[in-house]
């Protein structure tokens, strides 16, 4: 059986919930799960379903009564936030799944943050899953929008949003698949530039478990201000912590009980306007995750 994630249900997952940590620095509302058909708040008359016709032009309900499934054709490949060999063929038609709306701010002006799943492909793991940012106008216009799929399923993370500095917020999306034993993890922080959607870092996790015991990693994403920088520094810990299980006897030698934490950082480079960083511990545990698989 699977362990779930504490969030909401999006298939299954080993993270477990950790305490908020005194130095995390983030805005204290919640992502939330929307129905295409309803209305934006705050902006009369307008429906996420309009919002997202600006990223596919002929999203419709199959059934011209306004129900069944949402279908449509995207005119473009979308750009992938992670870039290098990321991404890959949408399906086509894409099929509208789940909607998940976060207010944030970018350059001190306030956003739509609206993340969409458009189904799967047959030639690529990862699902499609769109991240489309809008302005606040009275009709919200797209300003960009990426593809943040890195796996089967992509939802808001546990940190949806984080305060990089007084007036720019980050969100984290989480995506995963799993199998009978093992739960493979992308927690992705993104933030806007100039209203460009980029990444700022990724943390790939693995949660295992087998007979007699069991293995999970749980990031936590915080937030050192930094002074005279526009933007503070990204900090994640991972900890790692192995226990064991009651499953009888199981003829071999089981892990050692154990509590571990990679930290790294990430910060924000002005002369080439992007993020860096990371750790040579944060190293050690994706090389120790990849032997793992």
């Amino acid at each position: 059986m699977p362990f779930m994630r504490p969030k909401r249900p999006m298939g299954a997952s080993l993270a477990v919930g950790l305490a908020a940590m005194a130095a995390v620095i983030a805005a204290p509302a919640r992502a939330e799960i929307v129905d295409a058909d309803a209305v934006v708040s705050g902006h009369p008359g307008v429906t996420y379903l309009a919002l997202l016709r600006q990223v596919v032009r002929d999203l419709a309900h199959a059934d011209t009564g306004g129900g069944g499934a949402i279908a449509g054709h995207l005119d473009k490949p979308l750009r992938h936030v992670a870039g290098g060999d990321n991404g890959g063929d949408a399906p086509d038609p894409v099929a509208l799944g789940t909607i998940e709306v976060q207010r944030i701010k970018v350059g001190g002006r306030p956003r739509l943050a609206i993340l969409a799943d458009l189904g799967h492909s047959d030639d690529r793991v990862a699902g499609t899953s769109v991240l489309a940012l809008y302005d606040d106008a009275p009709v919200p216009r797209l300003l960009d929008a990426v593809d943040v799929g890195m796996d089967r399923d992509t939802a808001f993370s546990e940190h949806e949003r984080l305060k990089l500095g007084p007036g720019d917020d980050a969100v984290v999306t989480y995506s995963e698949h799993f199998n009978s034993s093992q739960t493979y993890g992308f927690h992705t922080v993104v933030f806007a530039r100039r209203d460009r959607l980029a990444m700022v870092a990724q943390v790939f996790t693995l949660s295992s478990r087998g007979c007699g015991w069991q293995r999970t990693e749980d990031p936590v994403f915080s937030v050192a201000p930094a002074s005279g920088r526009p933007y503070g520094a990204l900090k994640v810990a991972v900890r790692v912590a192995t226990s064991r299980t009651d499953d009888g006897d199981c003829g071999q030698p089981v892990p050692k009980a154990s509590v571990r934490t990679y930290r790294g950082a990430w910060r924000w480079n002005a002369a080439k306007s992007r993020w860096a960083g990371g750790s040579a511990a944060l190293e050690r545990l994706d090389k120790q995750n990849q032997a793992d698989f």
